[in-house]
């Protein structure tokens, strides 16, 4: 089983948090995203839409999406649970994995994609819908802001996956230049999550 990444980019960065919570190593394989490496043939043969990171199973099954790869892991090794055990539980992060990754992570993504010069070797640029993306993610981090007065964690008592997709969008808006600063409850419990050795260790 071996992992193919990219360093920096948000969704590796979603599992390689995942994986350290579950003390999880992988052989991996970097590619270089700015050099186009993702549009290989190989390795499109076995992500069609050149998206990272991929994993393969030992019979050299690909499967994409970190979400898809960290249900199969949260299966393979259940401790400690970051999807929730009973029904109720199960249902708010998925809820909150789906809110956090779209309403958050999605929009900040567009804004820094759309908005940096150095991003536009990865595709077409569109100045104004940087503008509205950064507009929707100000959007989003104030409803999100609500939700998060006085609460440790996104959805359950503990540490999950929707805290771990809030988690790396709340750190892209400094790439984003969205002053998160304008959500101080927001900044407070980035500042507190950061201090996780999951979470700090992508800085290592």
């Amino acid at each position: 089983m071996r992992l193919i990444t990219t360093q920096g980019a948000p969704n590796p960065q979603r599992l390689d948090i995942f994986l350290h919570e579950k003390s999880i190593e992988l052989t991996r394989t970097h590619i270089n995203l700015m050099e186009r490496e993702h549009d290989d043939e190989s390795f499109r043969a076995k992500s069609p839409f050149g998206r990272v990171p991929v994993l393969l199973l030992d019979d050299e099954t690909p499967i994409g999406e970190v979400e898809a790869m960290a249900r199969y892991f949260e299966e393979v090794v259940p401790e400690p649970n970051l999807f929730g055990l009973a029904p109720r539980d199960k249902a708010l992060v998925s809820m909150w994995a789906g809110l956090t990754e779209f309403e958050l992570m999605t929009p900040i993504a567009h804004a820094f994609r759309h908005g940096h010069p150095r991003m536009g070797v990865l595709e077409e640029q569109v100045a104004d819908y940087a503008l509205v993306a950064a507009k929707k993610a100000s959007y989003g981090l104030g409803v999100f802001a609500n939700h998060m007065q006085h609460r440790d964690y996104v959805c359950l008592d503990h540490f999950t996956f929707a805290d771990i997709n809030a988690v790396v969008a709340l750190r892209m808006t400094k790439l984003a230049k969205i002053d998160l600063n304008q959500w101080p409850v927001l900044q407070k419990w980035l500042e507190k999550m950061c201090k996780r050795p999951s979470i700090a260790a992508l800085d290592q």
